[in-house]
């Protein structure tokens, strides 16, 4: 991959990966630790996009050129930090994501782990949960998130959204075809398309037409491991590359404690769990 991170697929089309130390990589701005967005970094496509109106594209990115940052995230979110027990999701997640979950099991895609961002100082951020699903091949992957946000008065924003990414490890680098219009660009070496639409069939046949135009055989997974090392080598790369262009911003000390102090009460634990 481009960026001094490599990823080599064998001889056999296994998937194998070896990290190579970024050059220039400034690492006291992209160690672990809690960040907030910086909008006024948002390159004028990714700003637009948050908008969500082609049209409104100019007034958007002038509007993120006078934004605080905001949001208060752990990051890198590498996989053992949000891999969870099923159990660990709540009702609402299941009932929200019931036909995405149909349709991927239509699609021949099986559950291979559950998530949940844990490490979360947003006040406005009431739930979250995903389900990373591998197909019957071995070589495509698919992200479904769901992400449940609630803004205070004096005027009550409630949003709810559920999104999909399926992805597939090319010798040239990291694919992914999402639906998630509101998604940051890709990091160096990796390539997203974005889709406007909720059927899954349209998306990952949309993967699928990628890949043969690349013209290039995805690396199989073997193992949940093998798939675990791949997110990671993404994540990193695009971690690296976002905290570089001031997009993550790190939080001192002082500011997670106060992010800490203004967090809404837990949602009751019967809310939280599968009835």
């Amino acid at each position: 991959m481009a960026d001094g991170r490599h990823l080599s697929i064998g001889g056999s089309k296994t998937a194998q990966f070896v990290l190579v130390e970024p050059e220039g990589l400034d690492h006291m701005n992209s160690l672990p630790g809690y960040y907030k967005t910086n909008p006024r970094a948002l390159r004028f496509c990714e700003a637009g996009r948050m908008g969500g109106n082609v049209l409104a594209y100019p007034f958007c990115y002038i509007v993120t050129r006078f934004m605080a940052p905001q949001g208060a995230l752990w990051m890198p979110d590498l996989w053992a930090e949000s891999a969870c027990p099923k159990e660990e999701l709540s009702r609402r997640f299941w009932e929200f994501t019931t036909p995405h979950r149909l349709e991927l099991n239509r699609l021949g895609f099986q559950e291979l782990e559950f998530s949940r961002i844990k490490r979360n100082l947003d006040p406005n951020g009431r739930d979250n949960g995903g389900i990373t699903y591998l197909d019957a091949t071995r070589s495509h992957t698919c992200l479904l998130a769901y992400l449940h946000l609630s803004t205070p008065g004096p005027v009550v924003r409630n949003v709810e959204k559920a999104v999909v990414a399926f992805s597939a490890a090319l010798p040239s680098g990291a694919l992914s075809v999402t639906n998630n219009r509101a998604s940051f660009d890709a990091g160096p070496g990796q390539r997203t398309v974005r889709v406007v639409t909720e059927n899954l069939q349209v998306l990952y046949d949309a993967l699928l037409k990628e890949i043969r135009a690349a013209g290039e055989t995805p690396a199989v997974f073997p193992d949940k491991a093998s798939v675990e090392r791949w997110f990671d080598e993404n994540q990193l790369i695009a971690f690296e590359d976002r905290a570089r262009r001031g997009l993550y911003v790190r939080m001192s000390d002082a500011e997670v404690e106060m992010a800490r102090r203004k967090l809404p009460p837990p949602v009751p634990l019967e809310d939280q769990k599968i009835a």
